[in-house]
């Protein structure tokens, strides 16, 4: 009798070919919604973190006789005050009602409620701000902010993803138009007529070695780039009734060099071009 042969059968050279296609397709498919499934979940921690230290504020405020921390209406309406330290030092001074500190910017790997994960942006103030750093000096020293000489210019750095409405701490553009200029103080709760559509926090921008730990309703527009739209094309923002949500980045591109500037911004729900000049939500209401 003759024994029956068994022979291993192989994939074909197509058949390989065959296999490989079909892993390539599928991962094309599933590697962008893995991607996107992880930016969301960065953007709801983000949204958490603005969410806590808006309600920060707002205990802040409770302690405080219903004021935020700013300038006094005095000091707010003066052509040579733009907010004092307060637009400097603000994560320092609600981080006590959070329960965390913020990091020194030598940190390389921080961690904690000021920090978005899409987004660690290192705020700082140089030392050739004569105005604002002997103000600030005490708190830096409290809270271990040391100066980083290996920048240009040398400067006090903090990781701090967040910027806040510089309305809130008493400051006014008055040098962009003085004669169209509103008395901004911005820190009595009872002021913000509108406090779940005011703006309280934006997530910052980078713009170099020391980014700007407050912003102005003039740096809507993407010249300027001091605002973070890269949160599934949008941004979070923390409001003054504490509450936090994402919006959509509807603006469009600023005109080019030497052209007209009417239309930076245009399509944003929060760009003015005359910050001084600009209304609720950017600030607040006085009857």
């Amino acid at each position: 009798m003759t024994p029956i042969s068994h022979k291993r059968s192989a994939f074909t050279l197509i058949e390989l070919l065959v296999v490989i296609a079909i892993i390539a397709i599928l991962a094309a498919i599933l590697f962008p919604v893995f991607a996107q499934a992880r930016g969301k979940a960065r953007q709801t921690a983000c949204l958490s973190n603005m969410k806590q230290i808006g309600l920060a504020f707002q205990m802040y405020a409770q302690d405080y006789d219903e004021t935020f921390p700013g300038e006094p209406a005095a000091a707010a309406v003066s052509t040579s005050n733009y907010g004092g330290a307060f637009d400097v030092v603000w994560p320092f001074i609600v981080s006590n009602y959070i329960g965390g500190r913020v990091a020194n910017a030598a940190n390389s790997f921080p961690q904690g409620i000021y920090i978005c994960p899409s987004n660690d942006l290192v705020q700082g103030l140089p030392v050739s701000d004569t105005t604002d750093l002997p103000r600030s000096l005490y708190v830096f020293d409290q809270y271990g902010i040391t100066l980083d000489t290996t920048t240009t210019p040398n400067a006090y750095r903090w990781h701090n993803s967040y910027s806040i409405n510089d309305a809130i701490v008493g400051e006014a553009d008055f040098a962009a138009n003085p004669a169209l200029s509103k008395n901004v103080e911005g820190t009595a709760l009872s002021s913000w007529q509108k406090p779940a559509q005011e703006f309280l926090l934006m997530e910052a921008g980078l713009k170099g070695v020391v980014n700007d730990s407050d912003v102005d309703s003039n740096d809507m527009d993407k010249a300027n780039n001091e605002i973070f739209m890269k949160h599934n094309e949008g941004m979070n923002i923390a409001y003054i009734d504490g509450h936090a949500k994402w919006i959509k980045d509807a603006r469009v591109a600023s005109d080019p060099p030497g052209g007209s500037v009417a239309f930076d911004g245009l399509g944003s729900p929060v760009y003015y071009r005359q910050s001084g000049n600009a209304p609720s939500p950017w600030r607040p209401y006085y009857p």
